[in-house]
């Protein structure tokens, strides 16, 4: 039963994926097989289970490598002669900044300015530790941000947090790194990613 809310249209644009691993992001560039207005189908050397997140940049052009990229998820998968055809849905985590707001928090965490859907690459690493992961933002304001990650984080926590290629003028991309506490911690279910907040301290 055919279940697509948009009617796919074939085109052959290009488009950058860029996935979360355990090991850092894997970005790669490729062309999509269709696209409507919810979302595309694409052909990828990875292999990613339904539901799984990931950011694209679309159409991409490579004059522009910081282009601003869109939050989407896997709908489907399937192998196709070496590689893997995957469905993606534009925008699904967008709902996950929205929903952001009832996990275990620091104290009486509550924002001083609004944040802003924004996804763009961020560095993060606890304050006594040197490794850092790579992430991408859910969203952020002057004061706070909130982005994905795999790795443990508890409300209190100091980390530093780095915006990678500092893309517009803020306090975050002031310095190389800001340091922030984490104020929440939010499961998803059907995930083994986290959101997780944080408010600016310098």
């Amino acid at each position: 039963m055919e279940r697509r809310r948009h009617h796919r249209v074939q085109l052959a644009l290009p488009i950058r994926l860029r996935w979360p691993g355990p090991f850092g992001q894997v970005v790669e560039v490729r062309e999509i097989l269709n696209v409507s207005r919810g979302g595309a189908l694409v052909e990828s050397n990875h292999a990613h289970a339904p539901g799984a997140s990931l950011w694209v940049a679309f159409p991409f052009d490579r004059a522009f490598p910081n282009s601003s990229e869109l939050p989407a998820r896997v709908v489907w998968m399937a192998p196709d002669e070496g590689e893997t055809r995957v469905a993606i849905e534009f925008g699904a985590t967008r709902s996950l900044a929205a929903a952001a707001g009832n996990g275990p928090r620091a104290g009486n965490e509550h924002r001083s300015s609004p944040r802003r859907g924004l996804s763009i690459p961020v560095r993060v690493r606890l304050s006594d530790l040197p490794w850092h992961e790579d992430a991408m933002t859910l969203d952020i304001s002057v004061d706070g941000l909130s982005f994905l990650s795999t790795r443990l984080y508890e409300p209190g926590n100091r980390v530093y947090v780095s915006l990678m290629n500092r893309p517009f003028p803020s306090p975050w991309a002031a310095e190389p790194e800001v340091l922030a506490l984490v104020t929440r911690v939010e499961p998803l279910a059907d995930s083994n990613q986290v959101a997780i907040g944080l408010c600016r301290l310098s």
